[in-house]
């Protein structure tokens, strides 16, 4: 299978990434960032990232204090990737301020953002152990 291609996998799980940029940014820079976040998630082992549609992002996801978001849907077969998608996340952060991240896995939530790296491991670290406990 083709990735970036509609993923056919039954026990393939979903990640749903809500990306925020700084509130000076506008939408052609949301749309520029987001596709290079979503580019540098395809090259991890997932099965497909493709941007959710306008109706089905949560009405939060416009505007509000932390700024302009956008929806990606990540589905994956391999949850031993959730490490290097983590690690994607927060490498995309750190390219420039004013960027952060909600990925949701289930009833699993975690909130990426310019935290130090030490801080961001220990956050990651129990958010995976929690998933791969459940």
């Amino acid at each position: 299978q083709r990735r970036g291609s509609p993923s056919v996998n039954e026990s393939a799980v979903q990640l749903t990434i809500d990306i925020a940029v700084d509130q000076d940014s506008d939408e052609t820079e949301l749309g520029r960032t987001s596709q290079q976040l979503r580019q540098d998630l395809l090259r991890l082992d997932v099965d497909n990232v493709v941007r959710a549609p306008a109706a089905q992002a949560p009405r939060s996801a416009k505007g509000g204090e932390t700024g302009i978001s956008n929806i990606l849907i990540l589905t994956l077969s391999n949850s031993t990737v959730l490490v290097a998608i983590v690690g994607t996340l927060g490498a995309w952060i750190k390219r420039r301020g004013g960027r952060r991240v909600r990925v949701r896995l289930g009833t699993n939530e975690i909130e990426i953002d310019n935290a130090s790296a030490e801080e961001q491991a220990k956050l990651i670290e129990s958010w995976i152990n929690r998933r791969l406990t459940q």
